[in-house]
């Protein structure tokens, strides 16, 4: 005498009943279940009898969806036996997808003289798609009056990932602004469809698939940043003088991002 429910979605519990089984004769029965009829795990060229549960009431929790067979059986205390195959019907779940725009920021500061770098690793946005960005490089301005060339450093930013790098050197539109230099990328990836309803067999696997989009990828991963001291000119007209042999920078990094959100809904 089974018990078994219709249907269960994945990750749900599945309560397999075989308590109201009974020996005609009076005697004790044992069961025991086979939860895969098409797996012999046990290698006895019998796929119906691996005892993969024991006891009157099984669970069972499948994370795919799909149909499962199996099979339970009753034994009396004569060793008599009964096999019956049951089926078990395993739905996907539903789910809602939002992605949501949000502004990331980040900034850095330090000091640099000629010829040296500094490197600096991060991963924007982990866990989101990456849309627009946009980096500046500032220096601080010389003490003294400016009556010879302006200190230039060198921007770099390198995504392995994406097979993308792209570098710019400060510059300065009139004595009166500081040194600066823009690294900007528009579009990086598509914007995708918001707010519909989704079939899936569990929470991670659609999170893995939305953010794994071959079509969305762009800029994943760990942005190398790299800024060098390229140009710290002497910062006094008079030879063999140089009073500040670097400079103090500051980077700002804004990125508009697409945060994937994704909640159950009961259908």
């Amino acid at each position: 005498v089974l018990n078994i429910p219709d249907f269960v979605k994945t990750g749900q519990e599945a309560r397999l009943d075989a308590s109201g089984s009974f020996d005609p004769e009076g005697g004790g029965v044992q069961v025991s279940w086979d939860f895969d009829a098409n797996t012999d795990s046990d290698g006895d060229s019998d796929p119906l009898n691996d005892a993969d549960a024991t006891g009157a009431l099984a669970k069972l929790t499948l994370s795919e969806s799909g149909n499962v067979t199996g099979a339970v059986t009753v034994v009396d205390d004569t060793g008599a036996s009964n096999t019956t195959l049951w089926a078990l019907r395993v739905i996907s779940r539903s789910f809602r997808v939002v992605w949501e725009e949000a502004y990331v920021e980040y900034d850095w500061s330090g000091y640099l003289e000629q010829g040296y770098s500094e490197e600096i690793q991060f991963q924007p946005g982990e866990g989101a798609r990456l849309i627009d960005f946009s980096a500046t490089l500032s220096l601080s301005r010389d003490l003294l009056p400016i009556t010879w060339p302006e200190d230039n450093f060198t921007l770099e930013v390198d995504l392995p990932s994406s097979g993308w790098t792209y570098s710019v050197i400060t510059t300065q539109d009139n004595i009166t602004e500081n040194s600066s230099a823009t690294i900007e990328r528009t579009a990086m990836n598509p914007s995708p469809e918001s707010g519909y309803t989704v079939y899936a067999d569990s929470k991670e696997g659609l999170e893995a698939t939305l953010l794994g989009d071959p079509d969305g990828r762009f800029g994943q991963g760990t942005w190398y940043w790299t800024i060098t001291a390229l140009e710290c000119d002497p910062d006094t007209p008079v030879d063999g003088v140089d009073p500040d042999q670097g400079n103090d920078w500051t980077l700002d990094a804004h990125f508009l991002v697409l945060i994937l959100r994704i909640s159950e809904v009961s259908v």
